[in-house]
């Protein structure tokens, strides 16, 4: 900071107040490094009071670079700030002066007094997230590549299931496959029912509902990829990386964040994938679906299972839905 950054004789949106004759002194001295002292966060009134050199006595304004600041707080009281108008407030910062004074200051009074408060302002904001990446990159991994593990073993029963199922029974992938691509997910399903008259006697009539296939959507979708492999890989690199460079730069601890967001965003995606399967293979569903395909002579739904029966309506085989896996009769 010099003084074509910040005219230090002149008050800032206040009348005239005197500045501190060090901080002007020092003003064109080059600014410090900014990672000579790593700013960190603080939650406690206490904390904030024991981190400062006491309350400004002069009422003087002061100036500081950005690298001097010290410490970002979020407070759920309220405390006063270093100088004479003790302005209450809650989030504030804790910011080494170009004189070598240790200071808190909100943002509103903090302009008024420290010169220079804008670029600490903006560089906290920079660290604070700095902070939390590093916090993210730390934990999170291990806990997503964790998560990854159940969904990733439902995703490949669902898979090799839907394999089986298009070996044996391709007319309900084919149709399946078709309404998902047109977004045709009603079906037309006719039955007869007994009615009576008003003088008692019976007749058969013909009803046609319109009912709706649920998960249908996933059938248009890609499937989740290696889940499994995904999230161990994560894991493992950013644990990696996090070794060789333990305290990384703001733009560095950002990607590290970026990444293991999108993973997230895959497993909730996959889980959201997963959640219309289960729709869709839910036996009222299914069983639609079966319909759907004009199988119905062929294929029943029961307690979880296809059935799979021949001419004589016996029982060949069965596919329980459920467990994904062969449950009774003849292999398929």
């Amino acid at each position: 900071m010099t003084n074509h950054d910040h005219d230090l004789s002149q008050p800032v949106d206040e009348p005239r107040r005197p500045t501190c004759l060090l901080c002007l002194e020092r003003a064109d001295a080059p600014a410090p490094p900014e990672g000579k002292h790593r700013p960190s966060g603080l939650f406690a009134p206490g904390d904030v009071r024991q981190a400062t050199d006491g309350k400004e006595p002069d009422g003087a304004r002061h100036a500081a670079h950005k690298a001097g600041l010290r410490h970002w707080y979020k407070l759920t009281t309220f405390i006063e700030c270093s100088f004479p108008d003790k302005t209450p407030h809650k989030n504030g910062y804790i910011v080494e002066t170009l004189c070598g004074r240790v200071v808190n200051i909100g943002k509103d009074c903090g302009r008024s007094n420290v010169i220079g408060l804008d670029q600490i302002i903006a560089y906290a904001g920079e660290q604070e997230q700095r902070a939390a990446d590093i916090v993210e990159a730390r934990g999170r991994p291990e806990e997503l590549a964790a998560r990854a593990e159940p969904i990733a073993a439902e995703v490949a029963r669902v898979l090799a299931f839907t394999d089986r199922l298009a070996d044996k029974l391709p007319a309900i992938v084919f149709e399946m496959q078709r309404r998902a691509d047109s977004g045709d997910r009603r079906v037309q399903v006719t039955r007869v029912v007994e009615r009576e008259r008003e003088d008692g006697t019976k007749f058969m009539e013909t009803v046609v509902d319109e009912l709706t296939l649920l998960g249908l959507d996933a059938w248009a979708e890609q499937p989740p990829g290696d889940l499994l492999a995904a999230g161990r890989r994560l894991r493992d690199e950013i644990a990696a990386e996090l070794a060789e460079d333990p305290d990384p730069e703001p733009e560095k601890a950002r990607r590290l964040a970026r990444r293991i967001d999108r993973f997230r965003k895959d497993l909730d995606r996959a889980e959201d994938w997963l959640s219309r399967v289960r729709l869709f293979f839910g036996d009222q569903n299914l069983a639609l679906a079966v319909y759907a395909a004009n199988l119905t002579n062929s294929v029943k739904v029961d307690e979880g299972r296809l059935v799979f029966f021949d001419k004589e309506k016996k029982t060949t085989y069965a596919l329980g839905v459920a467990g994904l896996f062969v449950v009774k009769g003849r292999q398929p």
